[in-house]
């Protein structure tokens, strides 16, 4: 029975370690993530920044909370601004890239129960060489506007 304990502790210890190492070994650091929500559909903002020598790619991103995810960008029409679809997000290498509302986002489709303010949910970010980054996300109030308080944020 020890010997059953000591292998267990030490699997527990290795598998430890090795997502210690992999969070550390990442270039891409999640801050200020946020996010809101208004009817079937909401979004996620947060800054990217990379501390990398080589580009990366956000490819996707995956949310438990929506039917799907989708990445999405404003594109001005005339006097309207409409939300399109992108295939992915370029990440340049040693910068900050902001998905910020107006802009880049994450767009949540088909919310499974409404967005709260003040809830948490989980988002599964897919990087072309960083892989996945698991991020916890706070949901901010619909009219939330970061711009009002960014140098204190707190929205991490």
């Amino acid at each position: 029975m020890n010997k059953l304990k000591l292998l267990t502790l030490l699997g527990l210890a290795f598998l430890s370690n090795t997502v210690q190492a992999n969070e550390q070994q990442s270039d891409i650091v999640i801050a200020n993530a946020w996010a809101k929500g208004h009817g079937a559909n909401g979004a996620i903002y947060m800054d990217i920044h990379h501390n990398g020598d080589d580009h990366d790619v956000l490819k996707g991103a995956t949310c438990s909370i929506a039917r799907k995810c989708e990445l999405h960008t404003h594109i001005k029409s005339g006097d309207v601004y409409q939300m399109r679809k992108v295939d992915s997000i370029q990440i340049a290498a040693n910068e900050k890239t902001s998905l910020e509302h107006g802009g880049l986002h994450v767009m949540l489709i088909g919310l499974k129960e409404p967005l709260k303010p003040g809830d948490n949910i989980k988002v599964k970010l897919n990087f072309a060489n960083a892989g996945e980054i698991e991020k916890n996300v706070v949901v901010k109030p619909i009219d939330h506007n970061p711009s009002d308080n960014k140098a204190g944020c707190a929205c991490e």
